[in-house]
């Protein structure tokens, strides 16, 4: 049986559901609901990330339009602030261009580069099943969780909740895909 975006969906759905209620009836005090959300979304998260290495996979492809999309706008930002000093450079630097022009070549500019950058971080990433696909990648998830919600000073239990939420939900990703292969697949 093949597994992808809806089947890795389906069981992240169940699991969280189950994971919740396990939460709410074992843990004597539940963490806050933000902490929860928190936990649930890195848990989804998790169970569709590791499918980035699929070429035309769904997490994919909205990684690279998200990707796309921060680096465009942060290249406009960066031509809104030093717009004068560009188009000085620009026009001293080819004299045959004028202002307008040097305009143009900034937008293409802010275009083109995040595009590229896309294409080359597309080019990089590893195989499909690769190493995005093992559980050393389930715990750099988790430790990489646990670093961000350190930063914005988030409590060490929460932060501990919140990571081992994404750790679970990437290895169920994983065990999926391992009964999905092992599963036979149906004839139509």
């Amino acid at each position: 049986m093949e597994t992808g975006f809806k089947e890795h969906l389906a069981t992240g759905f169940v699991a969280v559901i189950i994971l919740l209620i396990l939460t709410f009836a074992l843990l004597p005090k539940p963490p806050a609901s933000a902490v929860i959300a928190s936990a649930v979304l890195a848990f989804m998260l998790g169970t569709l990330l590791p499918d980035v290495d699929a070429p035309f996979s769904v997490i994919r492809r909205t990684v690279n339009a998200v990707l796309f999309l921060i680096l465009f706008l942060a290249a406009l930002v960066l031509i809104y602030i030093y717009h004068v000093p560009m188009l000085k450079f620009c026009t001293s630097a080819v004299s045959s261009l004028d202002e307008n022009m040097c305009s143009l070549a900034l937008l293409f500019g802010a275009v083109a580069l995040p595009a590229a950058i896309v294409m080359v971080l597309d080019f990089l990433i590893p195989f499909h099943r690769g190493i995005m696909h093992g559980f050393i990648a389930s715990f750099l998830y988790g430790a990489l969780l646990s670093a961000v919600f350190t930063a914005v000073s988030v409590g060490r239990t929460d932060t501990l909740f919140i990571a081992l939420g994404g750790m679970l939900g990437y290895v169920l990703h994983i065990v999926v895909d391992i009964i999905g292969d092992v599963m036979p697949v149906k004839q139509k």
